[in-house]
């Protein structure tokens, strides 16, 4: 005697028929996800008509003292409901005097705009200077003259304290002009000797 179960193999089938369906609608949809997931990590964000808002994840700037400096604008919302920057956080600073670190060298900060790219923005008192797009400052060489860095030329810029050990360090600079955090596109940070 022969039992017949065709009715349960056919079933048995039809559900890994629709289990491998399953499978590759979930692998489609993932691959149609993933790449929108990922652009959404810094994404600019509009609310209202034209109010942008740019959600960066730090900017990392090359030296030739160093070529992992980290470079993060500071913003905040003034009066009357706009997101202005007013100073720039420059972190990780190779201090080290040997071994070419940019303890004793001159750092030149530029803002570049998004409206018109790679053109510069004021963000220094130009009357004060002459030069209103850029800051331009000497770290100390040892950490015990951390004081209060000048920026040469004035620029009515404050560059903060900086705050360092043997090895790393970091600096604020207050700019003289807050800028629309908009209006940014790009950091630049130059080092020379001179």
């Amino acid at each position: 005697m022969r039992l017949d179960f065709s009715d349960e193999k056919n079933h048995r089938e039809g559900k890994k028929r629709e289990t491998r369906y399953l499978k590759i609608a979930l692998g489609v949809a993932a691959l149609i996800l993933l790449p929108t997931i990922g652009s959404t990590l810094a994404a600019t964000v509009t609310i209202g008509t034209s109010n942008t808002l740019e959600f960066a994840q730090g900017i990392t700037a090359t030296t030739a003292c160093d070529s992992s400096i980290k470079l993060q604008p500071v913003s905040s919302l003034n009066d009357s409901g706009v997101f202005i920057i007013s100073s720039i956080e420059i972190s990780t600073l190779n201090n080290s005097t040997s071994g070419g670190g940019c303890a004793g060298k001159y750092l030149t900060l530029k803002v570049l705009n998004s409206a018109t790219p790679n053109a510069l923005v004021n963000i220094t008192d130009a009357a004060n200077s002459g030069v209103a797009t850029q800051v331009k400052f000497r770290l100390p060489v040892s950490c015990s003259d951390a004081g209060a860095i000048a920026d040469s030329p004035d620029t009515n810029a404050t560059v903060g304290s900086l705050v360092c050990s043997d090895t790393t360090g970091s600096v604020t600079v207050t700019l003289a002009t807050s800028l629309l955090a908009t209006s940014l596109n790009k950091l630049t940070l130059e080092s020379a000797s001179s």
